[in-house]
Formats: C-alpha cells, structure tokens, sequence
C-alpha cells in the first residue's frame, strides 16, 4: 500500500503529499489506485516519481509499474534500467524495453544484481572505452567484477580516482586502496564524506557497508 508515511520517507514534496492526502484522508492506497487518481487529475510527473522510486511492496509489481509509465508517458527503457529487483522484472524483460544500444549499455551499468546480468553480459552490452569505464564504477557488487577487474577498464587517473570514490563496497576496494587513487585535497575531501570514519575499518574487507 501507499501510505502518507511512506510517501513522506521517499521524500515527496509538499504538493504531492497534499495531494494525496486531499484524495485519500485515510493516509493510504493501493499502486494502482494512487496511480489512477494521478492521471486522472493531469498529475503525470506524480505518476513517473512513483513508478520509478516507490519500494518494493506487493501490488507495485513490475506489470503495475510498466503500464503506468505507458499511461503517464514516461521512458520505459531508463525504468527497466533502474527498477528494483521485483518479480517479473527479469533480464530479458527489461532488455526488451530498450530500443537502443545507447539503453542497453546504460541498462547493464544501472540494473541491480538479478539473475542473467552476468558481468560478461553486461561488459557485452558496452560500445566504448567511456562506457566500459562508467561500468566498472556503477556496477553492483557482482560475481566476477573484481576491484583488480574494474580498475583494469580505467583509461586514466582521473578515472581511476573517480571508481575510488563511487565503487561500491566489494572486496579489495579497502579505505587504503581508494585514498591511494586520490590525486588532489578536493579529491580526498569528497572520499573522505563519501566515506566517513566508522565505515572505513570494513570498507572493502568482504563485510556489510554501513554507508551503502
């Protein structure tokens, strides 16, 4: 269900919560139901916020979700690229929705880890140097995309400082090992708020990260 509580810690801007709160005074209802007041009432920017960023809860399902995007005229191919792990939104679904290579490649950099998205088929799916480097940085933590691997598809220091700073937490990728890649004060500055004292001691040792 979609609840005021809910809406609010998505961070829905006071129009919206308002309107929401106008339509439904009992502070919640369904996907589909929210989503058909909205495009009822012309509120199709409301409609694409909530296709794209509403967590996973059961009757926001990928079937729900792709036929609002129609209804609301929204990109189908940036929703399958960054939709969460949901039933029925597999590796063959979302690559269906994208209709150019451009998509595809912005799809294996962006899709969470679900089966079929290999690091093979995703590496596959890359054109240029450009984008085989944005892969290494934004891919999830996947079998086979190593912190020696990633860091082999770096062209230069700059992009190696920039998978230092928004690699995300795997092994190898250590406090030490980011820091080390760091050419300026600016650069170790953003490292160090990306990634504040208490995460360091775990960063990159194979355990949770408390700053995900």
């Amino acid at each position: 269900m979609i609840t005021t509580k809910l809406l609010e810690s998505m961070k829905a801007c006071p129009e919206g919560l308002s309107f929401f709160k106008d339509h439904f005074p009992s502070g919640e209802a369904s996907f589909t139901e929210t989503i058909n007041t909205c495009l009822i009432n012309d509120k199709r920017d409301y409609v694409l916020w909530l296709t794209r960023l509403c967590p996973i809860i059961p009757d926001a399902t990928w079937k729900a979700r792709t036929t609002a995007l129609i209804q609301g005229g929204g990109d189908l191919a940036f929703f399958a690229a960054a939709c969460p792990d949901i039933t029925g939104a597999t590796w063959k679904a979302r690559l269906a929705l994208q209709q150019y290579s451009r998509d595809r490649a912005r799809l294996a950099r962006l899709c969470p880890d679900i089966p079929g998205a290999t690091w093979e088929a995703r590496l596959a799916l890359q054109r240029i140097d450009k984008e085989r480097t944005n892969l290494a940085i934004y891919c999830p933590d996947i079998p086979d995309a190593t912190w020696e691997v990633r860091l082999e598809l770096q062209t230069s220091n700059f992009d190696r400082s920039r998978l230092a700073r928004y690699c995300p937490d795997i092994l190898g990728a250590t406090w030490e090992a980011r820091l080390a890649l760091q050419r300026t004060d600016d650069e170790r500055e953003t490292l160090a708020e990306l990634f504040p004292e208490p995460v360091r001691a775990t960063l990159g040792k194979g355990k949770p990260n408390p700053n995900p």
